[in-house]
């Protein structure tokens, strides 16, 4: 099933280049299986746990993007403007399916570029699976 789950500009190339395979949230979004967008590049979930903020933060910063888990904590301040290390939260994990990308990628013989080109590239990919995709 399609799922909406919202995120900063500044991941979708981390996201598309599979850097980023996690992301936590306060509610869960969807389970096992269930696939979301960014940018009309599909990903789907490949799992979702609840878990301690703090233990999330020194275990997995570097699946969620940062390259500290410092630099975690200060983004997640940000937005939610509290730090609550104890507090619970749900940690997707998820991964990118390449099938669009790898269509995409092989009809134009294309790395992946800059952010203003990657918006114009994926511009053009659908993000849903046709049945002609699907051939």
């Amino acid at each position: 099933m399609r799922i909406n789950i919202p995120f900063h500009e500044r991941f979708w190339i981390e996201i598309m280049a599979s850097r980023k395979t996690m992301t936590t949230r306060s509610k869960r979004y969807g389970k096992i299986g269930d696939f979301f967008c960014i940018h009309k590049t599909r990903c789907i979930i490949t799992g979702v746990e609840r878990m301690e903020l703090g233990k999330i933060v020194k275990k997995f910063y570097h699946e969620e993007g940062f390259s500290s888990p410092g630099e975690f904590k200060k983004f997640w301040l940000t937005i939610h403007r509290k730090w609550q290390p104890e507090k619970k939260f749900y940690l997707h994990t998820f991964k990118r399916d390449n099938y669009e990308w790898r269509k995409y990628l092989k009809a134009t013989h294309k790395n992946v570029p800059s952010l203003k080109k990657v918006r114009e590239i994926t511009s053009k990919i659908p993000c849903s699976r046709t049945a002609e995709n699907k051939k």
